[in-house]
């Protein structure tokens, strides 16, 4: 549904039915919906994060927290889930710093995700 030039994507989008964005860029753009020239509604937005094929949502934890941020995360998070629809969820936060910041729900149904720890130092830190 969003109308960005696939053409200037990266490669994670060129696959069909997957779609790669950050959490903060993925709240910005249901957020949208409620300006009085949005062209998708909030409930067409959460469809299409819901139902692709695949879903990578990188870095988790970046946005700013509210009852907005927290409700849609977790109908999409929830909404996969029972679709058995695969997803994709970076983060650098703990189970317990997501419980803190997102509350039970959502820590729950991440916890129920296959959860790999990958130790790795920031590459944007190494550029300049």
């Amino acid at each position: 549904i969003p109308t960005e030039d696939k053409q200037q994507r990266g490669s994670w989008e060129t696959i069909p039915g997957t779609l790669f964005t950050t959490a903060p860029e993925l709240l910005l753009k249901i957020r949208s919906a409620f300006r009085d020239d949005a062209k998708q509604s909030e409930e067409q937005l959460i469809d299409y994060y819901s139902g692709c094929e695949l879903l990578i949502i990188d870095d988790l934890g970046s946005e700013k927290t509210s009852e907005f941020a927290v409700t849609t995360l977790y109908v999409i998070i929830d909404r996969r889930i029972r679709e058995c629809l695969k997803t994709i969820i970076t983060k650098n936060m703990s189970q317990q710093e997501i419980e803190q910041t997102f509350g039970a729900r959502i820590a729950s149904r991440l916890s129920g995700m296959v959860n790999i720890k990958i130790n790795m130092p920031d590459y944007r830190k190494k550029r300049g």
